[in-house]
Protein backbone atom coordinates (compact mmCIF):
# COMPACT_ATOMS: atom_id res chain seq x y z
CA UNK A 1 0.00 0.00 0.00
CA UNK A 2 1.15 3.47 -0.31
CA UNK A 3 1.71 6.32 1.51
CA UNK A 4 -1.19 8.23 0.17
CA UNK A 5 -3.86 5.27 0.59
CA UNK A 6 -2.20 4.52 3.70
CA UNK A 7 -2.83 8.05 4.95
CA UNK A 8 -6.93 7.70 3.32
CA UNK A 9 -7.27 4.28 5.44
CA UNK A 10 -6.24 5.96 8.46
CA UNK A 11 -8.52 8.58 8.46
CA UNK A 12 -11.17 6.69 7.10
CA UNK A 13 -11.08 4.77 10.34
CA UNK A 14 -10.68 7.75 12.37
CA UNK A 15 -13.77 9.49 11.10
CA UNK A 16 -15.77 6.18 11.32
CA UNK A 17 -14.99 4.92 14.57
CA UNK A 18 -16.55 7.50 16.76
CA UNK A 19 -19.83 7.11 14.40
CA UNK A 20 -19.93 3.24 15.29
CA UNK A 21 -19.60 3.62 18.91
CA UNK A 22 -22.32 6.14 19.10
CA UNK A 23 -24.80 3.61 17.51
CA UNK A 24 -23.61 0.84 19.53
CA UNK A 25 -23.76 2.51 23.08
CA UNK A 26 -25.51 5.90 22.96
CA UNK A 27 -23.82 7.50 26.07
CA UNK A 28 -26.70 10.16 26.86
CA UNK A 29 -29.67 8.07 25.76
CA UNK A 30 -32.65 8.05 27.94
CA UNK A 31 -32.83 4.36 29.72
CA UNK A 32 -36.02 2.97 30.37
CA UNK A 33 -37.43 -0.44 32.19
CA UNK A 34 -40.36 -3.04 31.01
CA UNK A 35 -41.57 -5.27 33.36
CA UNK A 36 -44.00 -7.99 32.54
CA UNK A 37 -45.17 -11.05 34.31
CA UNK A 38 -45.72 -12.63 30.83
CA UNK A 39 -43.97 -14.05 28.04
CA UNK A 40 -41.88 -12.15 25.86
CA UNK A 41 -43.82 -13.66 22.83
CA UNK A 42 -46.92 -12.39 24.10
CA UNK A 43 -45.73 -9.07 24.24
CA UNK A 44 -44.79 -8.45 20.47
CA UNK A 45 -47.71 -5.75 19.67
CA UNK A 46 -48.35 -4.33 22.96
CA UNK A 47 -44.65 -3.35 22.61
CA UNK A 48 -44.24 -2.56 18.95
CA UNK A 49 -47.00 0.27 19.44
CA UNK A 50 -45.49 1.26 22.57
CA UNK A 51 -42.01 2.29 21.12
CA UNK A 52 -43.89 3.45 18.06
CA UNK A 53 -45.52 5.87 19.63
CA UNK A 54 -42.11 6.91 21.57
CA UNK A 55 -40.48 7.26 18.16
CA UNK A 56 -43.54 9.51 17.49
CA UNK A 57 -42.14 11.36 20.36
CA UNK A 58 -38.88 11.69 19.50
CA UNK A 59 -37.35 8.59 21.27
CA UNK A 60 -35.71 6.37 19.32
CA UNK A 61 -34.34 3.13 20.41
CA UNK A 62 -30.81 2.43 19.75
CA UNK A 63 -30.33 6.85 19.30
CA UNK A 64 -31.28 8.24 21.84
CA UNK A 65 -33.41 5.51 24.04
CA UNK A 66 -32.16 2.33 25.51
CA UNK A 67 -35.14 -0.11 26.84
CA UNK A 68 -34.21 -3.21 29.42
CA UNK A 69 -37.01 -5.20 29.20
CA UNK A 70 -37.52 -7.97 31.93
CA UNK A 71 -40.20 -10.89 31.26
CA UNK A 72 -41.49 -13.15 34.07
CA UNK A 73 -42.41 -16.01 31.25
CA UNK A 74 -45.75 -16.72 32.99
CA UNK A 75 -43.70 -17.04 36.53
CA UNK A 76 -45.26 -14.58 38.53
CA UNK A 77 -42.92 -15.39 41.51
CA UNK A 78 -39.96 -14.37 39.48
CA UNK A 79 -41.08 -10.65 39.09
CA UNK A 80 -39.26 -9.15 42.05
CA UNK A 81 -35.97 -10.51 41.11
CA UNK A 82 -36.62 -9.15 38.00
CA UNK A 83 -37.90 -5.61 39.27
CA UNK A 84 -34.33 -5.46 41.10
CA UNK A 85 -32.35 -5.58 37.90
CA UNK A 86 -34.21 -2.52 36.58
CA UNK A 87 -33.68 -0.97 39.42
CA UNK A 88 -29.67 -1.62 38.87
CA UNK A 89 -29.72 -1.08 35.09
CA UNK A 90 -30.26 2.47 36.72
CA UNK A 91 -33.45 2.58 34.60
CA UNK A 92 -35.34 6.29 34.60
CA UNK A 93 -39.16 5.06 34.72
CA UNK A 94 -40.28 1.80 34.58
CA UNK A 95 -43.00 0.12 32.78
CA UNK A 96 -45.04 -2.28 34.73
CA UNK A 97 -47.19 -4.22 32.35
CA UNK A 98 -49.81 -5.32 34.85
CA UNK A 99 -50.51 -5.33 38.73
CA UNK A 100 -48.56 -7.19 39.96
CA UNK A 101 -45.46 -6.27 38.29
CA UNK A 102 -46.48 -2.48 39.30
CA UNK A 103 -46.50 -4.35 42.70
CA UNK A 104 -43.03 -5.45 42.44
CA UNK A 105 -41.46 -2.73 40.78
CA UNK A 106 -42.92 -0.55 43.61
CA UNK A 107 -41.41 -3.01 46.56
CA UNK A 108 -38.33 -2.56 44.51
CA UNK A 109 -38.27 1.19 44.65
CA UNK A 110 -39.98 4.23 46.21
CA UNK A 111 -37.97 6.77 43.77
CA UNK A 112 -37.77 5.42 40.47
CA UNK A 113 -41.19 6.55 39.05
CA UNK A 114 -43.45 3.68 37.73
CA UNK A 115 -46.29 3.86 34.99
CA UNK A 116 -48.48 1.09 35.37
CA UNK A 117 -51.10 -0.43 33.48
CA UNK A 118 -53.58 -2.68 35.41
CA UNK A 119 -55.92 -1.99 38.16
CA UNK A 120 -54.23 1.00 39.81
CA UNK A 121 -57.14 1.97 41.60
CA UNK A 122 -55.89 -0.37 44.62
CA UNK A 123 -52.53 0.72 44.63
CA UNK A 124 -53.01 4.26 45.03
CA UNK A 125 -55.64 6.61 46.98
CA UNK A 126 -56.10 9.74 44.69
CA UNK A 127 -55.94 8.90 41.06
CA UNK A 128 -55.69 12.52 40.03
CA UNK A 129 -52.63 12.82 42.07
CA UNK A 130 -51.67 9.55 42.98
CA UNK A 131 -48.79 9.64 45.79
CA UNK A 132 -45.55 7.87 45.98
CA UNK A 133 -43.92 6.86 42.53
CA UNK A 134 -46.94 5.52 40.60
CA UNK A 135 -49.18 6.87 37.52
CA UNK A 136 -50.45 5.04 34.44
CA UNK A 137 -53.49 4.00 33.05
CA UNK A 138 -56.82 1.79 34.54
CA UNK A 139 -57.14 -1.46 31.97
CA UNK A 140 -60.78 -1.58 33.75
CA UNK A 141 -62.28 -0.08 36.17
CA UNK A 142 -63.62 -2.01 39.38
CA UNK A 143 -66.96 -1.61 38.76
CA UNK A 144 -67.21 -2.68 35.45
CA UNK A 145 -65.89 -6.14 35.97
CA UNK A 146 -68.92 -7.54 35.91
CA UNK A 147 -69.58 -6.58 32.42
CA UNK A 148 -68.11 -9.51 30.40
CA UNK A 149 -70.26 -11.54 32.69
CA UNK A 150 -73.66 -9.59 31.41
CA UNK A 151 -72.48 -10.23 28.48
CA UNK A 152 -72.06 -13.81 28.52
CA UNK A 153 -75.15 -14.08 29.87
CA UNK A 154 -76.58 -12.01 27.42
CA UNK A 155 -74.98 -14.35 24.68
CA UNK A 156 -75.34 -17.51 26.49
CA UNK A 157 -78.77 -17.01 28.57
CA UNK A 158 -79.15 -20.54 29.25
CA UNK A 159 -76.13 -20.57 31.73
CA UNK A 160 -76.04 -20.40 35.83
CA UNK A 161 -72.90 -21.54 37.18
CA UNK A 162 -69.80 -19.65 35.94
CA UNK A 163 -65.95 -20.17 36.66
CA UNK A 164 -64.38 -17.03 37.67
CA UNK A 165 -60.79 -17.62 36.61
CA UNK A 166 -58.24 -15.01 38.26
CA UNK A 167 -54.69 -14.71 39.19
CA UNK A 168 -54.26 -14.90 42.26
CA UNK A 169 -53.78 -16.93 45.35
CA UNK A 170 -56.22 -20.07 45.67
CA UNK A 171 -58.43 -19.72 48.21
CA UNK A 172 -57.67 -15.91 48.35
CA UNK A 173 -60.58 -13.77 49.46
CA UNK A 174 -60.87 -11.12 47.57
CA UNK A 175 -61.71 -13.16 44.16
CA UNK A 176 -64.02 -14.55 45.85
CA UNK A 177 -66.23 -12.01 46.94
CA UNK A 178 -65.73 -9.68 43.78
CA UNK A 179 -67.52 -13.42 42.19
CA UNK A 180 -70.15 -13.28 44.87
CA UNK A 181 -71.09 -9.45 44.09
CA UNK A 182 -70.64 -9.87 40.44
CA UNK A 183 -73.03 -13.24 41.34
CA UNK A 184 -75.92 -11.30 42.94
CA UNK A 185 -76.10 -8.63 40.51
CA UNK A 186 -77.00 -11.12 37.73
CA UNK A 187 -78.41 -13.70 39.68
CA UNK A 188 -75.67 -16.15 38.23
CA UNK A 189 -73.14 -18.46 40.59
CA UNK A 190 -69.92 -17.47 39.93
CA UNK A 191 -66.86 -19.41 41.17
CA UNK A 192 -63.58 -18.28 42.12
CA UNK A 193 -60.63 -19.99 41.00
CA UNK A 194 -57.54 -18.23 41.70
CA UNK A 195 -54.18 -19.46 40.35
CA UNK A 196 -50.80 -17.75 40.25
CA UNK A 197 -48.34 -21.42 39.21
CA UNK A 198 -48.52 -23.20 36.12
CA UNK A 199 -49.26 -26.09 38.01
CA UNK A 200 -52.68 -24.89 39.88
CA UNK A 201 -54.20 -24.52 36.24
CA UNK A 202 -55.41 -28.40 35.91
CA UNK A 203 -56.64 -28.31 39.67
CA UNK A 204 -58.19 -25.20 38.68
CA UNK A 205 -60.07 -27.07 35.80
CA UNK A 206 -61.12 -29.85 38.20
CA UNK A 207 -62.78 -27.67 40.60
CA UNK A 208 -64.77 -26.29 38.07
CA UNK A 209 -65.96 -29.42 36.46
CA UNK A 210 -66.75 -30.57 39.70
CA UNK A 211 -68.97 -27.92 40.39
CA UNK A 212 -70.63 -28.23 36.91
CA UNK A 213 -70.03 -24.72 35.44
CA UNK A 214 -71.74 -23.97 32.28
CA UNK A 215 -69.52 -20.82 31.68
CA UNK A 216 -65.91 -19.11 31.91
CA UNK A 217 -65.34 -15.99 32.80
CA UNK A 218 -61.65 -15.04 32.89
CA UNK A 219 -59.90 -11.44 34.50
CA UNK A 220 -56.86 -11.12 31.82
CA UNK A 221 -53.18 -11.12 33.38
CA UNK A 222 -49.65 -12.22 30.94
CA UNK A 223 -49.46 -15.08 33.62
CA UNK A 224 -52.93 -15.83 32.08
CA UNK A 225 -52.29 -15.01 28.64
CA UNK A 226 -49.29 -16.75 28.91
CA UNK A 227 -51.79 -20.35 29.02
CA UNK A 228 -53.99 -18.56 27.04
CA UNK A 229 -53.67 -22.40 24.65
CA UNK A 230 -54.37 -24.33 27.79
CA UNK A 231 -57.63 -22.64 28.43
CA UNK A 232 -58.82 -21.79 25.21
CA UNK A 233 -58.92 -26.19 24.91
CA UNK A 234 -60.10 -26.14 27.93
CA UNK A 235 -63.78 -24.43 27.16
CA UNK A 236 -63.63 -25.96 23.67
CA UNK A 237 -63.42 -29.18 25.20
CA UNK A 238 -65.94 -28.82 27.74
CA UNK A 239 -68.28 -27.10 25.14
CA UNK A 240 -68.37 -23.74 27.76
CA UNK A 241 -69.21 -20.32 26.32
CA UNK A 242 -66.30 -17.78 27.51
CA UNK A 243 -65.48 -14.24 28.18
CA UNK A 244 -62.44 -12.49 28.80
CA UNK A 245 -61.43 -8.55 29.11
CA UNK A 246 -59.30 -8.06 26.33
CA UNK A 247 -59.49 -9.82 22.69
CA UNK A 248 -56.51 -12.32 22.62
CA UNK A 249 -58.90 -14.70 24.21
CA UNK A 250 -61.84 -14.35 21.93
CA UNK A 251 -59.25 -14.56 18.59
CA UNK A 252 -58.14 -17.26 20.02
CA UNK A 253 -61.31 -19.12 20.68
CA UNK A 254 -63.03 -17.47 23.66
CA UNK A 255 -66.80 -16.41 22.52
CA UNK A 256 -66.56 -13.29 24.21
CA UNK A 257 -64.12 -10.10 25.05
CA UNK A 258 -65.10 -6.64 26.23
CA UNK A 259 -62.42 -4.55 27.43
CA UNK A 260 -59.72 -1.72 26.68
CA UNK A 261 -57.80 -2.22 23.35
CA UNK A 262 -54.40 -3.39 25.04
CA UNK A 263 -52.52 -1.44 21.95
CA UNK A 264 -53.89 1.83 22.62
CA UNK A 265 -53.59 1.69 26.16
CA UNK A 266 -49.81 0.98 25.39
CA UNK A 267 -49.35 3.95 23.02
CA UNK A 268 -51.24 6.35 25.63
CA UNK A 269 -48.37 4.82 28.11
CA UNK A 270 -45.84 6.36 26.23
CA UNK A 271 -46.89 9.73 26.79
CA UNK A 272 -46.41 8.96 30.51
CA UNK A 273 -43.19 7.66 29.97
CA UNK A 274 -42.39 10.68 28.06
CA UNK A 275 -43.45 13.07 30.66
CA UNK A 276 -41.53 11.47 33.22
CA UNK A 277 -38.55 11.79 31.11
CA UNK A 278 -39.10 15.26 30.95
CA UNK A 279 -38.93 15.86 34.41
CA UNK A 280 -42.54 15.49 35.36
CA UNK A 281 -43.15 13.62 38.44
CA UNK A 282 -45.59 11.03 39.05
CA UNK A 283 -47.68 12.85 41.33
CA UNK A 284 -48.16 15.34 38.48
CA UNK A 285 -49.73 12.77 36.15
CA UNK A 286 -53.05 12.05 37.32
CA UNK A 287 -53.93 7.94 36.86
CA UNK A 288 -56.25 7.52 33.84
CA UNK A 289 -59.24 5.15 33.73
CA UNK A 290 -60.74 3.87 30.03
CA UNK A 291 -63.58 5.33 28.03
CA UNK A 292 -63.95 3.60 25.49
CA UNK A 293 -64.60 -0.72 25.52
CA UNK A 294 -64.00 -3.27 22.40
CA UNK A 295 -66.70 -5.80 22.69
CA UNK A 296 -65.17 -9.13 20.14
CA UNK A 297 -67.48 -11.81 19.31
CA UNK A 298 -65.99 -15.09 17.81
CA UNK A 299 -68.85 -16.94 15.49
CA UNK A 300 -67.33 -19.75 14.95
CA UNK A 301 -67.30 -20.36 18.86
CA UNK A 302 -71.06 -19.29 18.84
CA UNK A 303 -71.61 -21.99 15.81
CA UNK A 304 -69.55 -24.47 18.05
CA UNK A 305 -71.66 -24.30 20.88
CA UNK A 306 -75.07 -24.17 19.11
CA UNK A 307 -75.39 -20.71 19.70
CA UNK A 308 -77.11 -17.48 18.31
CA UNK A 309 -75.68 -14.69 19.64
CA UNK A 310 -78.89 -12.18 19.41
CA UNK A 311 -78.89 -9.43 16.95
CA UNK A 312 -78.54 -6.36 19.31
CA UNK A 313 -75.36 -7.82 20.61
CA UNK A 314 -74.00 -8.36 16.83
CA UNK A 315 -74.89 -4.85 16.31
CA UNK A 316 -72.97 -3.69 19.34
CA UNK A 317 -69.92 -5.55 18.43
CA UNK A 318 -66.31 -3.93 17.62
CA UNK A 319 -65.10 -6.95 15.27
CA UNK A 320 -66.91 -10.23 14.39
CA UNK A 321 -64.56 -13.19 14.18
CA UNK A 322 -66.26 -15.33 11.44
Amino acid sequence: MDRRAFLATIAGSLLTAPLAAEAQAPTSAARIGVLSSGPASLQGQAHKAFLGAMAELGWLEGRNLVVESRYAEGRPESLNTLATELVRARVQVILASNTFAVIAAKEATPTVPIVGIGTLERLVQNLGRPEGNVTGLVTIPLEAWGKQVELLKEAAPKISRVAYLVEGAPGSPEPAARAAAIGRSLQLTLHPLAVRQSDQLNPAFRTALERRVDGLALVDTPFLSAHRGQIVDFVAKHKLPSVSMFSGFAEAGFLLSYGTNIPALYRRAAHYVDRVLKGAKPADLPIERPTKFDLVINLKTAKALGLTIPPSLLLRADQVIE
